[in-house]
């Protein structure tokens, strides 16, 4: 159905959800979304691209206590953190980065990049 998958990037966030990042032969994408209690899809991050709510290679995913989630996403050219809401909308789109491989996010909802073009941990 999606061809063949190089790698599956696994993440279960606040006992709560399972995303799953999927990088195929000629997409990346943030495509499951699952409740990791029951099991059952709740739907998609995004679709393929380089626009807002889009991911064309997603390297990094983490999740507030709130519901809203970061990706990282690098790819030639253009490397962005995506923030979305918790009904998975688009609420901002932070440039500057350069190959932002990992995110993560501490107690006080301060968010790391592992901004690795630019050989340093960014934090907003």
């Amino acid at each position: 159905m999606w061809g063949t998958v190089l790698l599956v990037l696994l993440f279960i966030l606040m006992v709560k959800y399972l995303l799953v990042v999927m990088m195929g032969l000629f997409r990346y994408l943030v495509r499951m979304y699952f409740s990791a209690t029951t099991g059952q899809y709740i739907g998609q991050l995004g679709s393929n691209g380089n626009g807002n709510g889009q991911f064309s290679s997603p390297h990094g995913i983490a999740i507030d206590d709130e519901g809203y989630i970061f990706v990282s996403v690098y790819n030639s050219g253009t490397s962005y953190l995506h923030i979305l809401s918790p009904d998975r909308k688009q609420v901002k789109l932070i440039s500057g980065l350069s190959s932002p491989w990992g995110v993560a996010l501490d107690k006080d909802g301060y968010i790391y990049v592992a901004d690795y073009g630019n050989k340093r941990i960014t934090k907003y």
